[in-house]
This record gives C-alpha cells, sequence and structure tokens, in this order.
C-alpha cells in the first residue's frame, strides 16, 4: 500500500517492565488525511538517544523523514508531531529505530507467547511452545554490522565468548577469530566505500551476508542481544503454513523471515558430540533468495561455514 506523507506523527507508548535493551517495537502506519500516523511502542530510551523514521530511496539510500531527541529518560507517555515534505512511502520501506551513542537498535516486533503448529514439510506439522520475546523486524543490516567493526568487536575477546551449554569450549569463537584471521563479512572490502559496496546486498539496509556463526554471536553479544532459537524464528514463518492457538497480527510484521537470506539460529548439536573442528555444528533456517519454500527449511552446519546469502537477526527476552 502506498501513502503520501506530509506530517508523520509519533505516538510513543512507554512500557518500563521490559529488559534494558533500547526498544522501539510494534509500529503502525495509519493514514489520516494529509499525514500518517506512526504509532508504535518504546522501552529503555535513555536520555540523549535518538528516535529516527527512514525510508528507502529507489537509489538504495534511505531518507529521514522524522526524527526526535530524547530529553530525559522515558518514563512516561510522550506523543509528538513531525513535519516532513510531502513524499510517497510503502509501509514495508519503513526504518524506523533508537540511536543510543552512535549505535543503531532497529525495530523489533514483540512475538507472544505460544504454542505454534508449522508445517516443516508437506505432509509433517511439528508444534513448538515459546514464551513472549521480541524478534528484529528485518535481519541485521550492512550498516549495523559496520557498527560492529567500527566499535573494534572483532578485537573485543569478551563478546566472542559463547554462552555455556551452546559448545564445550566457550572460548573455541575467539580462537578461530585469531586462527581464520576473521575481521569482516566474506565479500566485504575495505578498500571499497562503503566496504559493503558490490556485495550481493550492497545497500546499506539490507541484510548483511557472509558471516559465520561466530561472527553473528558475537555480534548479539555486543548489541546486548541473542540469536533467536529455531523453535522463536519458525514462529514467524509466513504463509498458509502458520497456525497458532495465539493471533498472527503482530508476527505477521516480521519481515525476510522466508526469502531474504538464511539465519543462524542459536541451537545446534549437543556439545559433547564435537563434529566440526572442536566445535559442534549449529542450525539454520535456510530459506533465502535462491533457497525458496512455502514452508521452513533447515540443516546443521560448521559454525564457520559462510557464504553470501546466509545471515541472522537478533531476539531480546521479555519479562514481566
Amino acid at each position: 500500500m502506498k501513502y503520501r506523507a506530509i506530517i508523520v506523527t509519533m505516538f510513543i507508548f512507554v512500557a518500563s517492565y521490559i529488559c534494558a535493551y533500547p526498544l522501539v517495537y510494534d509500529a503502525r502506519y495509519t493514514p489520516q488525511g494529509d499525514s500518517i500516523v506512526c504509532e508504535y511502542k518504546a522501552s529503555n530510551i535513555p536520555s540523549g538517544a535518538t528516535i529516527q523514521l527512514d525510508i528507502a530511496q529507489s537509489d538504495g539510500t534511505l531518507l529521514s523523514i522524522g526524527r526526535k531527541a530524547v530529553e530525559g529518560d522515558i518514563h512516561d507517555l510522550v506523543r509528538d508531531s513531525l513535519v516532513v515534505s510531502a513524499i510517497a512511502f510503502s509501509s514495508d520501506a519503513a526504518f524506523l529505530k533508537v540511536i543510543v551513542d552512535g549505535i543503531e537498535y532497529g525495530e523489533m516486533v514483540h512475538i507472544p507467547a505460544g504454542r505454534y503448529s508449522i508445517r516443516v514439510a508437506d505432509e509433517l506439522i511439528e508444534q513448538f511452545s515459546i514464551k513472549d520475546f521480541f524478534l528484529s523486524k528485518r535481519e541485521i543490516s550492512n550498516e549495523q554490522y559496520r557498527q560492529f567493526i567500527l566499535a573494534d568487536g572483532y578485537d573485543t575477546e569478551s563478546v566472542w565468548i559463547i554462552a555455556k551449554g551452546l559448545m564445550k569450549d566457550v572460548r573455541i569463537g575467539w580462537h578461530y577469530q585469531g586462527m581464520k584471521h576473521l575481521s569482516k563479512p566474506i565479500e566485504w572490502n575495505f578498500g571499497n566505500e562503503p566496504w559493503f559496496a558490490g556485495t550481493t546486498f550492497d545497500k546499506g539496509y539490507e541484510s548483511v551476508g557472509g558471516v559465520t556463526w561466530f561472527e553473528a554471536n558475537a555480534y548479539c553479544n555486543w548489541i546486548g542481544a541473542f540469536l533467536p532459537t529455531y523453535a522463536q524464528l519458525v514462529s514467524c514463518f509466513p504463509g498458509d503454513s502458520f497456525a497458532s492457538s495465539r493471533q498472527r497480527e503482530k508476527t505477521s510484521l516480521v519481515m525476510g523471515v522466508a526469502d531474504c537470506v538464511a539465519e543462524w539460529t542459536l541451537v545446534g548439536i549437543d556439545p559433547q558430540s564435537i563434529s566440526c573442528g572442536g566445535c559442534n555444528e549449529m542450525k539454520l533456517l535456510e530459506n533465502n533468495q535462491m533457497n525458496l519454500s512455502s514452508f521452513p527449511l533447515s540443516s546443521y552446519r560448521c559454525p564457520l561455514f559462510r557464504n553470501e546469502y546466509l545471515g541472522f537477526r537478533i531476539a531480546v527476552p521479555y519479562s514481566n
């Protein structure tokens, strides 16, 4: 659906019971006369942060059409109106974000707790029970990953430490970071400007590809999130394969689960079943632009595996 915006009005509903990760989530775009109402919820936004709404342009750039500087920590209901030039945009081209100390935290979607039944093959249905959580609306972008590199993420040992229970050796990611000289996604070139110019996904807002599980996990540790589990990802799978004990109204806002890049997940083979250079294989959701299907496709891969069609998104816990 195309909208023509003269005024973008932003309503911020603050929920103080959610974890400390800066959140903007569950955005809705509603035409209202000559304006668009961008209605969303926010939590844990510190003073000095910026809440920003961008739209994707045909030339591959983002145009900021709404921006608000946060003065004082957000604890109360805030309402604001931003006036912009007339411009047409579709809701799926809108990028809502929080910027804290130069770091971009993209829009999230609240996924409700429930029991989900997913068709995982032509004649096979699996059921998953999940707790409430937040999932990034989109996969992590080139620009977001660039910020990780600029913050010396590849040289910060602490973010490469793996949570206990995922792998037998919690330091093996840091070991391979040095051994394999990991420093960037597979197609990136530090001699280009930007570094991701000429890659399969070469726009700043497009999904980063070509990262190992170790790199994806390190980014999550750095940003204060975690990789979603396979069950969490497939609970958002689109199409008629989806059935749930809860309404799908919110999960339908998650983009690219089935058709952008394949995605690493948090789960893998039993850590005691070492099968890949001292580490266990990890599970990924294989659906991407080159591997389309009406139901989820999965496999286990060495955590050092990477290609240009493999990326990730992040999850954040929900706590009352």
